[in-house]
């Protein structure tokens, strides 16, 4: 979309990670290479939340992901714009880390799951 903003944080042979959008409004989106369609990551289950991070009030936004830790579901918000995600074979998890200056924010997003949700909710490619 013409004066959006995209950028590619993860990829392997089965999934791209990417951001879209930018501050307030941006949302981490994942691809299939091999079903050719994408997913909107809009909230994660809290038992795939590792830790939870959040800065100080140096910076203009205080965010504190704290919050979410009793909660059912950590939300995917333009906090989590621009993640580093890696991959881990000897687990079959993709890793979503969000440094925050005061800790980081990490899911877990294993893949037997995430190919799941493809199969139920993705939308086709373009």
């Amino acid at each position: 979309m013409p004066g959006d903003h995209v950028g590619v944080d993860f990829a392997d042979k089965d999934y791209v990670f990417v951001t879209h959008g930018e501050f307030p409004a941006a949302n981490l989106h994942i691809y299939s290479v091999k079903l050719d369609k994408w997913l909107g990551l809009k909230s994660v289950p809290t038992r795939l939340m590792r830790e939870y991070g959040g800065n100080s009030g140096m910076v203009q936004v205080i965010v504190n992901h704290r919050q979410f830790a009793d909660k059912e579901f950590f939300p995917i918000d333009w906090t989590m714009m621009s993640p580093s995600v890696s991959w881990s074979q000897e687990t079959d998890t993709y890793a979503v880390e969000k440094d925050l200056g005061a800790g980081k924010t990490i899911f877990l997003l294993p893949k037997k799951e995430l190919d799941q949700a493809f199969q139920q909710f993705g939308r086709p490619g373009s």
